[in-house]
C-alpha cells in the first residue's frame, strides 16, 4: 500500500522527461486532507483499505448467519464474537488482515438495548457518548458480569432507577435513558422495523386511511421479518400499487425521525396526502423523463387548492396549541376559485382545551 501511495507521489510531482525526481510541493498526508479543509481531496489508500475491512468485519456482526461469516467463526473465534476475537495462530491472509480492523470496529460499534438480556453492563459498548461508552465499575466484584437486563423492573423494559443509583455513579447514571427501546411515536411497544412500519398505532392508522391495511396484513401474515415483507412488497407486479406502497414507507419513516428529533407529531390523515402527493410527483416525472419532456410541477392532490366553480371561495382553517402558554392560536386563508388571495385572519385566545 505503501509503494502504490509512492507510485501515484512521483507521477504527481514527477517532471515529464523522466531525468530527475521533482520536487514535492505537499506531504501525501496533505493531499488526502478534504478539500474543505485546506487539502485536495485524494484518496488515501490506506484508509481506503482499512474502511473495506472494517465493513467486513461489520459484516461479521450484523449478519452471523452468511456463509462467510459461519466459515470465518467456525474456524478462528467459535466461542466468542468478532469483537473478542484473538489472532491465534495458522492465520489466513484474509481473517489477518479483517483482524487488522477489529480495533476501528470496537471503538464506533454500540448496542442498541432491547430487552438487555446479552449485553454486559460492565464490559460492553452501550452508553450513547463518543467516549467512556462503558459503565465504570464502582461495584462489588461479583456484579462484574451483570447485564442491562439485570437493571430493569421485571416484566418491563423501564430501568429500575433504585438499583441503578446504588451501582452506577452520578455521572453515567444521568447518561442512561430513562426508556429503553420503545417506540419513538405511540411509547407503548418495543420499537423494531416490524413495529414502526406496520404495529404501531400511528403506522396501523395509516394504512387503513389509504385503504392499503388488507394488503399490508396480508403480506405480513407470510412473513417472518420486515426484510422478507419488503422483498414481497417490491415483487408486487402492481405498479402503482407497489408505489403507493413505498411512498407511504417513506413518510411513516420520515415522521417517526421528526418525532425523534423535533417532538412534532403528524396526524395519519396528512401523512398519507403527502405520501400520495410524493407518489404522483415520482410518477409524473418518469412520464415526462421518457417522454424527454419538461418535469411538471407538483399536482398537490391532497393538500393543494384544487379547482372550484367561480362562484364559489377556499377557506384554509389551521390551530396550535401552546400547553406551557395556556394559550391557542387559530388562524385562516380566504381564496377565490383560482387560489388568489382574498384575506386572512389570526386569533389567539386563552386556554388550551
Amino acid at each position: 500500500m505503501d509503494e502504490m501511495e509512492r507510485m501515484l507521489n512521483s507521477f504527481w510531482w514527477g517532471n515529464k522527461g523522466g531525468a530527475s525526481r521533482g520536487i514535492n510541493w505537499m506531504k501525501w498526508e496533505r493531499f488526502c486532507v478534504d478539500k474543505k479543509l485546506g487539502g485536495l481531496g485524494f484518496r488515501s489508500l490506506q484508509l481506503l483499505n482499512m474502511v473495506t475491512l472494517g465493513k467486513m468485519g461489520w459484516r461479521l456482526i450484523d449478519e452471523p448467519d452468511a456463509l462467510m461469516c459461519k466459515v470465518l467463526k467456525v474456524k478462528y473465534f467459535p466461542t466468542s464474537d468478532f469483537l473478542s476475537a484473538r489472532i491465534g495462530h495458522s492465520l489466513s491472509f484474509t481473517w489477518r488482515s479483517i483482524l487488522t480492523a477489529q480495533d476501528l470496529v470496537r471503538r464506533e460499534v454500540r448496542w442498541q438495548i432491547g430487552d438487555g438480556t446479552k449485553v454486559r453492563i460492565f464490559h460492553d459498548p452501550w452508553l450513547r457518548r463518543d467516549e467512556d461508552f462503558r459503565l465504570a465499575l464502582v461495584s462489588p466484584t461479583f456484579m462484574n458480569n451483570l447485564l442491562v437486563h439485570d437493571l430493569m423492573i421485571p416484566g418491563t423494559r423501564r430501568w429500575d432507577v433504585d438499583f441503578l443509583q446504588v451501582i452506577v455513579d452520578d455521572v453515567d447514571l444521568r447518561e442512561i435513558d430513562l426508556q429503553v427501546g420503545e417506540c419513538a411515536i405511540c411509547r407503548g411497544g418495543f420499537e423494531n422495523l416490524c413495529h414502526s412500519f406496520f404495529h404501531c398505532p400511528f403506522a396501523d392508522e395509516c394504512w387503513r386511511v389509504s385503504n392499503l391495511q388488507d394488503f399490508i396484513e396480508s403480506i405480513i401474515d407470510r412473513c417472518d421479518s420486515f426484510k422478507q415483507a419488503l422483498f414481497k412488497i417490491v415483487d408486487e407486479k402492481n405498479g402503482e400499487l407497489k408505489a403507493s406502497i413505498c411512498m407511504l414507507l417513506w413518510q411513516i419513516w420520515r415522521d417517526r425521525n421528526i418525532v425523534v428529533w423535533k417532538n412534532v407529531y403528524s396526524a395519519p390523515h396528512r401523512s398519507v396526502c403527502l405520501a400520495a402527493d410524493c407518489r404522483n410527483d415520482w410518477i409524473l416525472a418518469r412520464e415526462a423523463r421518457a417522454q424527454h419532456a419538461p418535469i411538471p410541477q407538483s399536482t398537490s392532490l391532497c393538500l393543494g387548492w384544487l379547482p372550484i366553480s367561480s362562484s364559489s371561495i377556499i377557506c384554509g382553517v389551521d390551530a396550535a396549541l401552546f400547553a406551557s402558554d395556556n394559550f391557542m392560536g387559530l388562524g385562516l386563508v380566504i381564496r377565490n376559485h383560482d387560489g388568489g388571495f382574498v384575506v386572512e385572519k389570526t386569533l389567539k385566545t386563552p386556554g388550551t382545551t
